[in-house]
């Protein structure tokens, strides 16, 4: 009975699988529109930035070489000088010694004890400093040239001022290379008025004042703001 009950169901599976396969080739075919087109993803075009500032002023950095220094402060002295490839080596050198010395002396007047520097110490500095100042201009030679330097030499703390002044406007207003020069040297041009202004008028004299240096120090600024 096993037996030809199990037969009779693989026979009614067969029929039934047949006529699964024979409905299945019966079923209508759906088909696709004639005018399907690809999807393709709209990529935006990339945004368009302002030009990179390529005059833009290298501001102070702490981890600056001598060589750096002396590049970035005198770089307008630098590119106006017509010197041989000797004279310009020379120059460069002495402008390092220079910037050295410059550095141990601010160092030596702010930190005398930690660094063992005593008065004399601080003085011979100054007069390296002072020798090496005449070494570089005898190289310059001519006076316009001379008198850039001058401005230059001591200006650190201005030309970091300006130069964080002229990043600062680069987004507006970019100054090349040129006008960067002229706004700077008409700024330390200024400053040097303004310090002989000062000593002129006597606020460089040891304190405390005498009355009477006061009233004088007090009627030569008067006349000067008239």
């Amino acid at each position: 009975m096993l037996s030809e009950a199990h037969n009779q169901c693989t026979q009614d599976i067969t029929l039934l699988s047949e006529k699964t396969e024979e409905n299945i080739g019966k079923l209508p075919v759906a088909r696709l529109p004639t005018n399907t087109r690809k999807v393709t993803k709209e990529i935006s075009p990339a945004p368009t930035y302002a030009p990179a500032y390529e005059d833009a002023p290298i501001p102070q950095q702490f981890s600056e070489t001598l060589d750096n220094i002396v590049k970035r402060k005198y770089r307008f002295l630098l590119a106006r000088l017509q010197l041989s490839d000797h004279e310009l080596s020379l120059l460069i050198a002495l402008l390092e010694k220079r910037e050295n010395i410059h550095l141990q002396i601010g160092d030596a007047e702010m930190f005398p004890d930690e660094l063992d520097y005593s008065s004399s110490d601080i003085a011979d500095l100054r007069y390296e400093l002072e020798q090496t100042d005449e070494e570089i201009e005898q190289i310059i030679g001519d006076g316009e040239t001379e008198n850039k330097y001058t401005l230059l030499k001591n200006s650190d703390k201005e030309q970091d001022e300006f130069n964080q002044y002229a990043l600062g406007l680069s987004g507006l207003f970019p100054l090349d290379k040129e006008q960067q020069e002229t706004v700077l040297f008409s700024r330390l041009r200024h400053k040097i008025k303004f310090e002989e202004a000062i000593t002129k008028t006597g606020f460089h004299m040891d304190y405390p004042l005498t009355y009477a240096q006061q009233q004088e120090i007090i009627a030569k600024s008067e006349f000067r703001c008239i």
